[in-house]
């Protein structure tokens, strides 16, 4: 401000010696005093940025963006479906205010606009009894919005005449009964699909299963009476497997169980006449209530993890003829090799040897001559 005053008094200075008007003064002035204002205000902000720190962005305080309030419109999907797997022209049968219940290549579905997804429901009247190929679609676009289908429902195709279908990529469940007494030669499960519902596709005529991995639970006589099923494999992503699961396959001569089952279940295989080995895996530590039953086999080994035999195991088991019984046994079931008449020669550990159930587990065979059973040739006991 002492600047400022020292040119106030050299201005009028001049302005006397001069006869300088006064509009003419007070220009020079005011141009003096804004010069002088925006001088003084630089250099106190450059006062102030040297006094402070400038503070530099941390790696863990990385800057925000804004985002996006999610809503359910043509740029914002419920889920990511392949754009080759959805239909985009649905014949839409009826609407209300949850969604709506569409036709495509008749067959019907159901759109849950609150849930997000679409269901495969059954054949649509007019076409059943005539659909020999189906394409599951993969999500359905409805308004602007691509809902993916993720169940097909149960007795979806129950008795129906189809020989093949194409399931999508992203299917996470296929109920009860889905397909069950249908024509179906062919399926491929992917592993999005979790669960396979009770007798899904039992009674049906699957020549060829293909499960990926990925596939987490199987349920009760999902594959029971497919009798021109020859082999299968299940993969290691399954942690579950029900009963009667193969019951009366029989053409059935291979299966393969992944290694994070540990017990078979009941009639898993029972009635499988064409299974004549079977290897069962090393995890399996039961072996449940006529899990074999009226199977081909001719010679079964136990695995050393198994603990636990269930009655009727391998009950009528009419052509097996040799069997290995190994110590770390704990418990047997009743029956559990009875009529079994062709049986000649079980290994079994000494321990056994008073065991008070040994005759009454092979009851009805051949195997037990004797009540003395150092005298039945048939029981060889090792140690």
């Amino acid at each position: 401000m002492k600047r400022l005053l020292t040119i106030l008094v050299a201005l009028l200075f001049v302005s006397t010696s001069n006869q300088v008007t006064a509009q003419s003064l007070l220009k020079k002035i005011g141009k003096a005093v804004t010069n002088e204002v925006i001088n003084e205000l630089k250099n106190k902000s450059n006062k102030e940025q040297k006094s402070q720190p400038q503070s530099t962005p941390t790696k863990s305080q990385p800057q925000s963006t804004p985002t996006k309030a999610v809503s359910h419109t043509s740029s914002q999907q419920p889920a990511k479906v392949s754009i080759s797997e959805v239909c985009t022209n649905p014949q839409i049968v009826s609407e209300n205010g949850r969604g709506a219940n569409v036709i495509i290549d008749g067959i019907e579905y159901t759109i849950h606009t609150d849930k997000k997804e679409a269901c495969l429901m059954c054949v649509s009247k007019p076409m059943r009894g005539k659909t020999s190929n189906v394409t599951v679609w993969g999500g359905i676009k409805y308004k602007g919005v691509v809902y993916p289908v993720t169940t097909i429902m149960a007795h979806a195709f129950e008795g129906e005449s189809l020989t093949s279908v194409t399931l999508s990529h992203n299917l996470q469940e296929i109920r009860e009964e889905a397909f069950c007494y249908s024509k179906l030669k062919r399926v491929v499960v992917h592993g999005a699909t979790k669960r396979i519902g009770a007798s899904a596709f039992a009674g049906t005529d699957l020549e060829s299963v293909l499960l990926e991995n990925g596939i987490e639970r199987i349920e009760s006589g999902a594959f029971a009476g497919c009798k021109m099923l020859t082999s299968v494999q299940i993969p290691q992503s399954v942690t579950r497997l029900e009963q009667r699961l193969f019951e009366d396959c029989t053409k059935l001569t291979e299966v393969i169980l992944p290694r994070t089952i540990e017990r078979i279940e009941p009639y898993m295989f029972c009635g499988c006449t064409s299974l004549t080995s079977y290897s069962i895996p090393s995890s399996i530590v039961s072996i449940g209530t006529n899990a074999f039953e009226r199977s081909g086999l001719k010679a079964i080994n136990i695995p050393l993890n198994v603990k636990t035999i269930e009655d009727g195991a391998f009950i009528e088991c009419q052509q097996l003829e040799r069997i290995t019984i190994p110590s770390t046994v704990e418990s047997f079931g009743f029956s559990v090799f009875a009529f079994c008449n062709k049986i000649n020669t079980v290994y079994i550990n000494v321990k056994f040897k008073n065991h008070q159930d040994v005759a009454n587990i092979f009851s009805g065979t051949s195997i037990i001559t004797n009540t003395d059973l150092d005298q039945c040739p048939a029981l060889k006991w090792t140690e």
